[in-house]
């Protein structure tokens, strides 16, 4: 019943994305020369050749990459493939529904990142989720009760364990499951065209997570292509998922 899975692969996912590159504008300018009088006739003088616009120097995306940055991410995706995983159907009628998470991203230059989950956002995702899950965490708990005390009926049962509705235990049950992971750092590497990260989520260390990216100065956009290395799996639906930069490192 309380599993964490769902919910870990949101966090991480917080992070988790089609290419949007930023372009360098070029351009040239033309400096005005003295023209030549030929009896008494001014000739066209050939304009000097515009000396080159320097090319940019790129910035590498390791230094890209520094800093801060922010995205919201529908984590709805994720907890209904996971259950469809299980043989379970939560979804809705409704294709506008969604469970948004704020969430912020830092990248340190030792290759140290933290991630932090907005707590009103996390709350405003959890009244989305609870009519959804709560019967499935109905069925946990009545089968955990065993044939003699399931019968007892919904009121007695939620009486017994405290709780007005099924909904209000699920909600219960997702807060004391998110709680630990609102916070969390890890281990990043740019490595190919991918972004490999080492995320610590709650009490388990090490979920390994891989994307495929495109870095600007201001964005970076993520894309599901992942590894078979990685633990950590997200539904394709949930990209491409894109971030913004908020300060620090190159703007």
């Amino acid at each position: 019943m309380k599993s964490n899975r769902p919910m870990k692969a949101v966090l991480t996912a917080a992070l988790i994305l089609a290419a949007l590159f930023a372009c360098a504008c070029r351009g040239c300018s033309e400096t005005p020369s003295d023209q030549t009088v030929v009896n008494g006739v001014a000739a066209p003088t050939a304009s000097p050749t515009p000396m080159p616009t320097p090319e940019p120097t790129p910035v590498p995306d390791r230094l890209l990459i520094l800093g801060d940055w922010k995205t919201s991410s529908d984590i709805l995706p994720a907890v209904e493939a996971y259950m469809e995983g299980l043989g379970m159907d939560i979804s809705s009628a409704s294709a506008a529904e969604r469970a948004m998470l704020d969430i912020a991203f830092t990248f340190n230059e030792d290759g140290k990142l933290t991630y932090s989950v907005d707590r009103a956002s996390a709350n405003k995702a959890l009244e989305t989720l609870a009519p959804r899950l709560a019967p499935v965490f109905k069925n946990s708990v009545l089968e955990s009760l065993g044939p003699i005390l399931s019968k007892l009926g919904d009121k007695a049962i939620l009486a017994m364990l405290d709780y007005p509705s099924w909904e209000e235990l699920a909600k219960a049950t997702l807060i004391e499951v998110m709680e630990p992971m609102l916070e969390g750092a890890g281990r990043y590497a740019l490595y190919d065209g991918r972004l490999i990260m080492s995320l610590d989520i709650g009490e388990e260390r090490g979920n390994r997570l891989t994307l495929e990216y495109a870095l600007s100065a201001r964005e970076m956009t993520l894309c599901g292509a992942q590894s078979a290395d990685d633990t950590v799996e997200l539904p394709e639906r949930m990209f491409p998922l894109t971030l913004v930069k908020t300060g620090g490192g190159v703007v």
